[in-house]
């Protein structure tokens, strides 16, 4: 995978803007008035008035110019909006790829397994999947020949055989040997 890419990057300065204001401000440019993205944010006006007027001063320059019909973007309020956009856009990606890292799926994995490796190997493997993947498993044991038909037919989506070599119509790769 290698360094992250901040690796060797300097900090980001005192300056840089909180992703909340940033939301904020782009929130106003939309919707076009304090009020509106305050009532859209769950805020008071006078909340999101403070904050985008503290993104003022941190920025060192005026992003809105404020009226009594609304507020619109100045020139670098506009270039600025468009850039957050693309840092908030990424901060979803992120936050939803995070997310998926601590939901579990809905539904469990289903597996068919033959008898020998239902009773020898299979308890161990599924406890090490349930603990690394956060994942149930419901697990169907019979016989080679009905593990091959139900993961053809599509009836339960891993099975595990006996059989080596290539299995004709299915994907397969071999997990274990074992030696009589």
């Amino acid at each position: 995978m290698g360094p992250p890419r901040s690796v060797g990057r300097p900090p980001l300065p005192p300056t840089f803007p909180d992703l909340r204001s940033l939301e904020l401000f782009t929130a106003v440019c939309r919707l076009g008035s304090l009020g509106a993205a305050a009532a859209a944010h769950g805020m008071s006006q006078p909340s999101v008035s403070t904050r985008i007027r503290s993104l003022e001063r941190r920025l060192g320059f005026t992003l809105l110019n404020r009226g009594a019909t609304g507020s619109t973007p100045t020139p670098n309020g506009v270039l600025v909006a468009q850039w957050a956009d693309r840092l908030l856009d990424a901060a979803e990606e992120l936050d939803a790829a995070l997310g998926s890292l601590t939901r579990a799926p809905t539904a469990p994995v289903t597996i068919a397994a033959s008898y020998t490796i239902a009773e020898f190997l299979l308890p161990g493997w599924l406890g090490a999947w349930r603990r690394e993947a956060n994942r149930g498993a419901e697990l169907e044991v019979v016989n080679s020949s009905e593990v091959l038909v139900r993961v053809a037919h599509g009836e339960v989506e891993l099975g595990f055989v006996e059989i080596t070599g290539a299995i004709e119509g299915l994907n397969s790769v071999e997990v274990a040997r074992d030696e009589l």
